[in-house]
């Protein structure tokens, strides 16, 4: 943004530097850090709420105990191995699916 451009930095660790000194410079990281942390958690809860009736309709046992275990069943199963890749372009087309599904609950 302009901060940027008036600072000649091109991140915010270096705009961070810039204007509020190089001793704090960590804080963007560690925000950065917090912040995806604390999303992840949120995702996890909601993909256990949505899952949890489902797989309990389904009438497997060993998921339908509870939300706790339906959220670590997906964890370990789903997004442990996905958080591995190293390259994600092979995911490329689940943004085409997401954008399919939202503009199907936009338009009906």
């Amino acid at each position: 943004g302009e901060a940027c451009s008036l600072t000649d930095e091109v991140n915010f660790k270096g705009l961070w530097s810039t204007t509020m000194g190089e001793e704090t410079a960590y804080l963007v990281d560690a925000i950065v850090a917090v912040m995806c942390f604390a999303c992840s958690i949120i995702y996890q809860g909601i993909l256990g709420d949505v899952f949890s009736p489902i797989l309990n309709s389904t009438g497997l046992k060993v998921l339908s105990k509870g939300r706790t275990s339906t959220i670590l069943a997906i964890t370990v199963a789903i997004l442990f191995p996905l958080s591995l890749i190293q390259n994600l372009s092979a995911l490329a087309f689940t943004s085409t699916l997401g954008f399919a599904a939202v503009a199907y609950t936009v338009f009906f």
